[in-house]
């Protein structure tokens, strides 16, 4: 329509240059010098915009020409971009802020950014430089972002941002706090020292304890950590109030030691049964009582009948169980097992989502116990994943929804998944097959904070 009208066109040119992606620098010389061209017709709509700066041009002379261009470009294109809401650096930055001295000013004097995500790699020698420039573009922001990604190394560099008291959902990178109690900062005083507007946050490579956190910021409702260092240990015994979300591996829940109810438990690293963590593990789960939970199961099928023996004792709070397994023959197992360990929810009527997912080397071919083989191109018609279901719904009668997929790694694949409605009537149960849309728009509901299992269908 925008085509062939004259008064439709400003709309679709607004829409057109509101979301920009720059994937490499040869792309980021060009979409610079056309909007460059055009300032107040081109860049002044701009809303959302993706640098995908490389700095890595290995000294090959055309690629070292590109970089220093785009670098250069960058710097009148982020002073102009005036209504910028949301802007994103995935991958480093550094040299950008340490080759070009406009740029964090040009950061620094944008009034309408929301987002602001800047991935940093500094090497040894710049570091002291760039996290001082960091600093400084960050005391001088303008703008009041809800969502912050930085790289914050210290406890000086977190003070930094204690005046933007909009943040919704932080991501700190190799954060570290070495004192179980707030040190003294260079800015403020322990008290200003915390994010109350803060829901989500997000920690990877830091090292803080569990009370500077939720000193930090008291209202989280939810909690992702990736690789974790040293020195997170608390012996505080302090918590949140609740959590809608927590997302760790194991260790996450050794050394900080969750007492709150968690909505929705994703434990990432794969468990060592039969090890000491198992009680860990399984202390959690019952301590935080989930109503989603997510594990990952590795190849000991010898013990798998002891670990869901007791996992079942404690979740009869669950309502939606996914499990991750890296060996077939516990994709098998593991679902006789779920089906009779995990039948005593049925009289509960609480279990009623299980979504099964199995993990394999590409260059794998999976059989199941008897032989049959799992390709990456699985034919339905060949009854795999319809012999699963039957097998893990047989014993657990609450169950109105199965999903099962087995997916190869390292490589590229196709999937092979399935999803099923199971429909109950007076004398018999029955499967109807949906589509993976479907699955995930049910899959959502039953995730969701207010979800109500008696109530759904």
């Amino acid at each position: 329509m925008s085509l062939t009208s004259h008064d439709n066109y400003p709309i679709a040119r607004r829409h057109a240059f509101s979301v920009v992606t720059m994937q490499n620098n040869a792309i980021i010389v060009r979409i610079c010098t056309y909007m460059l061209d055009d300032i107040p017709g081109r860049l002044h709509w701009v809303r959302e915009l993706k640098v995908c700066f490389n700095s890595m041009t290995h000294d090959f002379p055309p690629a070292v020409e590109s970089c220093n261009t785009a670098a250069r470009l960058l710097v009148p294109l982020l002073e102009n971009a005036i209504h910028l809401k949301s802007l994103q650096f995935p991958y480093s930055v550094d040299v950008l802020l340490l080759t070009q001295p406009r740029i964090a000013p040009a950061l620094s004097a944008l009034h309408h950014l929301q987002i602001l995500h800047l991935t940093l790699y500094p090497d040894s020698e710049s570091k002291a430089e760039l996290f001082a420039i960091q600093r400084e573009m960050l005391r001088e922001m303008r703008s009041r972002p809800v969502e912050l990604s930085l790289w914050i190394p210290s406890s000086s560099d977190l003070s930094c941002i204690q005046y933007i008291q909009t943040i919704k959902r932080l991501t700190l990178e190799r954060l570290m706090l070495h004192n179980e109690e707030y040190p003294n900062y260079a800015q403020g005083s322990q008290h200003l020292l915390s994010w109350p507007t803060a829901s989500s946050l997000t920690l990877d490579s830091c090292e803080l304890s569990m009370s500077e956190a939720v000193r930090a910021f008291p209202n989280l409702r939810e909690l992702r950590v990736g690789y974790l260092s040293s020195g997170l240990t608390s012996t505080s015994s302090v918590c949140w109030p609740q959590m809608d979300y927590v997302r760790g591996p194991q260790v996450l829940f050794e050394q900080w030691p969750f007492s709150c109810h968690v909505h929705h438990l994703t434990i990432t690293s794969a468990l060592y049964l039969g090890s000491p963590h198992d009680a860990t593990v399984l202390s959690t789960i019952r301590q935080t009582s989930p109503r989603i939970l997510a594990l990952s199961v590795p190849e000991k099928p010898e013990l798998v009948d002891t670990f869901w023996a007791k996992l079942a004792g404690i979740t009869r709070q669950v309502h939606s169980l996914e499990i991750t397994l890296s060996e077939v023959y516990l994709v098998f197992k593991m679902a006789q097992q779920l089906g009779i360990r995990l039948g005593v929810l049925s009289n509960l009527g609480r279990l009623i989502h299980v979504k099964l997912t199995y993990s394999y080397p590409v260059n794998v071919t999976p059989v199941t116990p008897d032989g049959v083989s799992i390709t990456p191109m699985l034919d339905i018609q060949n009854n795999i994943l319809e012999r699963l279901l039957h097998v893990l719904i047989e014993h657990t009668h609450s169950l109105r929804y199965v999903s099962i997929e087995f997916i190869g790694h390292s490589g590229p694949c196709t999937p092979s998944r399935g999803s099923w409605r199971i429909v109950r009537s007076d004398k018999e149960r029955t499967v109807e097959r949906i589509s993976q849309y479907d699955a995930e728009q049910i899959r959502e509901i039953i995730n969701a904070r207010d979800f109500d299992p008696a109530s759904f269908i």
